[in-house]
C-alpha cells in the first residue's frame, strides 16, 4: 500500500479531529483514547491525550485504517517490565526500555499486535539508565516521542 500523506488537518472545533488527504478523510473522535484503555489503567485526560497523538502520527505515517488497533498495542505492551520510549523509521519501529536488562529493545508492531519483547541481551549492551541511552540520541530523527521522555529534546 502506498504511503498516504495528510495535506490538511482540520482542528477539534467539533469536538472531532479530521485528517484530510487526497484518497479521502479519516475521522477521529474525541475522547479515542477512552475506548483504547485498559479497565486496569486510571481514567484521567493525559492518557488519553497520549493515545490520541500517538493513534495522529501512526495515522500520518501508515496505516489510518489501523491507527486505533496499532495504538491499543502499543500502549497495551507499555507496562510493568517494558516502557514505550518512541517510534522510529516511519513509525515501523517502536522502541521500549527493558527495565530487566536496562537496554532498549526496537520491535515491529502490526494489527496483530507487537513482537515478542522479551530478548536474551548481552552484558555489553545494557545501559546504567534511560539517562546514559537518551544521552547518545538524537530525539529529532524519531518520529514520535512519548511525552514522558519528550524533555530530553529540549
Amino acid at each position: 500500500m502506498d504511503q498516504l500523506h495528510f495535506h490538511r488537518i482540520t482542528p477539534p472545533a467539533s469536538g472531532c479531529l479530521y485528517l484530510h488527504s487526497a484518497l479521502g478523510s479519516l475521522l477521529i473522535p474525541n475522547g479515542v483514547g477512552n475506548e483504547l484503555m485498559s479497565k486496569s489503567t486510571p481514567k484521567h485526560s493525559l492518557f488519553t491525550h497520549v493515545k490520541e497523538k500517538l493513534a495522529w502520527i501512526i495515522a500520518e505515517h501508515r496505516s489510518p485504517s489501523e491507527a486505533i488497533t496499532l495504538t491499543r498495542h502499543l500502549t497495551d505492551a507499555d507496562e510493568g517490565r517494558y516502557e514505550l520510549l518512541g517510534l522510529v523509521n516511519n513509525c515501523e519501529i517502536a522502541l521500549y526500555w527493558d527495565y530487566f536488562w536496562n537496554h532498549v529493545v526496537a520491535v515491529n508492531f502490526d494489527e496483530s499486535g507487537v513482537d515478542d519483547l522479551a530478548r536474551d541481551v548481552p552484558e555489553d549492551i545494557r545501559y546504567a539508565g534511560r539517562k546514559v541511552y537518551f544521552e547518545d540520541v538524537d530525539l529529532d530523527d524519531w518520529n514520535w516521542v512519548h511525552p514522558r521522555h519528550q524533555w530530553r529534546a529540549e
